[in-house]
């Protein structure tokens, strides 16, 4: 995988997405932006899908 590579190699990358899990599956640490802001810095190893849709909705999920 290219984006591991570029990891190992001290690289650093911005990854954009939608699918939350895809996030967690290759992020070393994930940013969730919410109206324009940061809302939250999250460790991707401790993290859940629902985590991140909290607070990029600013609500609590159930």
């Amino acid at each position: 995988n290219i984006v591991n590579a570029l990891a190992q190699r001290g690289i650093g990358i911005i990854f954009i997405s939608s699918e939350f899990s895809e996030i967690l599956g290759i992020a070393h640490r994930v940013l969730v932006m919410s109206e324009g802001r940061i809302a939250a810095e999250l460790d991707p190893e401790s993290s859940t899908e629902e985590d991140i849709l909290k607070f990029a909705t600013r609500k609590k999920v159930s």
